[in-house]
């Protein structure tokens, strides 16, 4: 049974994961923030970048496509609140329909 159907029959566990991407949308801001306040030393803004890039890959997994961007990518923190906005509303879309790509 695919992953979208599985949701359609757990609205429980659909609030779970909303609130859980809610969350990591908080707390990606907040570091971003302290990465910022401490003048963007280079490995937190390597392992954010690749943070990042990681659920982007994994909601391709999900959706059955494949992401085009690398697992380590070359991103400054100037970009990183972008990218967090757009990852946590895509990640909601997949929530809202699953079966959507």
């Amino acid at each position: 049974m695919k992953l979208y159907l599985q949701f359609q029959f757990m609205p429980a566990m659909k609030a779970y994961f909303t609130r859980l991407f809610k969350y990591d949308q908080q707390a990606s801001l907040l570091i971003v923030k302290t990465i910022f306040e401490v003048s963007s030393p280079e490995k937190p803004v390597q392992l954010m970048a690749h943070l990042l890039a990681a659920q982007q890959i994994w909601l391709g997994r999900c959706k059955s496509e494949t992401a085009n961007v690398a697992l380590w990518p070359d991103w400054k923190a100037d970009v990183f609140e972008a990218i967090i906005q757009q990852n946590h509303q895509q990640w909601r879309n997949f929530l809202d329909d699953p079966g959507r790509t």
